[in-house]
């Protein structure tokens, strides 16, 4: 797709630019910038020579993972030049004490090879908790021609969902184990019905979700992704709803322009919109019942908030500006209160439900 030469000039000055921003964001600039060398092979993703003063890190690493996970890679990097050019470590075997005080101050864990990005092949094991597979289960029943009955196990999936949220924050469980993960892939420019997606798995799935810089690699060019933050079960439903609407949401729209005999695609995205709008109002109204019901209510999670924190610690957080819509999302609107979860007939594609949700 690329030349060598563009695609090593590209994502050496990408990789330049990222080690820039984590030198100001969680150094004050304590480094002097090093020399990047991009390198062939997979057996390692990254090392610090500090007689050449050379960050390498692995192309490979770079194409074939997410861009986050190679930002782990650049930060452990980092925390060797700084235990070397800053704290002046000498004679101190390389992951000692020096080294792990500096991947504290970049937010990254200590043990070689070690991650806090979700991988679903390493931890689907760990997803399949008896919480998620009774989840499974109702959303399989929310498949039913039966709209009521649909309902009806999308309602028992919500509520079995929260109760097991509030249990594990009444148990102050401190061996809880937060991880993140990118939700979708990187993109330039997100259209609004996409940023309402995201904001729906914030507010309702038990994931804290901030927007990073992120490369798209089609483009080599630096653009945005959404990366959330929980625990493995919660990122596992998180995923499985987003994927789940990137493959209904065209489905509805087809179905629409056929029943209503509308030609342009145009109003799509609008359609979009109002769909996932009609959605969370839904959900909202479900939260609110089981609230006054059951006395349900989620209050949020403090660790959570704290592994957040710790990786993000000088956080902004902006308003959205309106959007203004027009009859497409009024239509799309009414049709997602009647939207329920349920698990895609073809469970093995890629772009439908993750594997450990089939």
């Amino acid at each position: 797709m690329f030349e060598d030469d563009t695609l090593d000039s590209k994502l050496g000055l990408a990789l330049a630019d990222q080690w820039k921003f984590f030198n100001n964001y969680y150094l004050s600039d304590q480094l002097r910038e090093p020399s990047f060398l991009l390198f062939n092979g997979s057996s390692k993703f990254g090392y610090w020579a500090p007689d050449t003063r050379v960050i390498g890190i692995s192309k490979d690493h770079i194409l074939e993972h997410p861009w986050t996970r190679v930002m782990e890679t650049l930060k452990h990097e980092m925390a060797h030049q700084f235990a070397s050019e800053v704290l002046h470590v000498e004679n101190e075997k390389p992951h000692g004490d020096a080294f792990s005080y500096a991947c504290n101050k970049l937010r990254v864990p200590t043990n070689a090879g070690e991650s806090w990005y979700f991988d679903e092949s390493k931890d689907s094991k760990d997803t399949r908790n008896p919480v998620l597979s009774k989840v499974s289960k109702l959303l399989s029943l929310a498949q039913s021609p039966n709209e009521n009955e649909a309902q009806s196990a999308m309602n028992k999936a919500r509520e079995l969902l929260l109760r097991h949220q509030i249990s594990l924050n009444e148990l102050n469980n401190q061996e809880n184990s937060y991880q993140f993960l990118e939700i979708g892939p990187a993109k330039l420019k997100f259209s609004k019905w996409e940023k309402k997606l995201i904001s729906i798995l914030q507010e309702f799935f038990f994931v804290k979700i901030i927007w990073i810089p992120s490369l798209v690699k089609s483009k080599l060019k630096m653009g945005s992704v959404p990366l959330a933050h929980g625990s493995i079960p919660n990122l596992a439903m998180a995923d499985y709803v987003y994927r789940y609407f990137c493959s209904l949401l065209p489905k509805l729209w087809n179905d629409f322009k056929r029943s209503s005999k509308t030609n342009s695609n145009k109003p799509r995205l609008d359609y979009f919109f109002g769909v996932l709008y009609g959605f969370a109002e839904k959900l909202r109204d479900q939260n609110n019942h089981l609230a006054t019901t059951k006395s349900l209510i989620w209050l949020g999670d403090p660790q959570l908030d704290k592994f957040y924190d710790h990786l993000h610690p000088h956080i902004q957080s902006r308003r959205s500006p309106q959007t203004y819509v027009g009859q497409s999302f009024h239509d799309g609107k009414q049709k997602g209160h009647s939207v329920t979860l349920n698990k895609p007939i073809n469970a093995t594609s890629s772009n439908n439900a993750p594997k450990y949700l089939s």
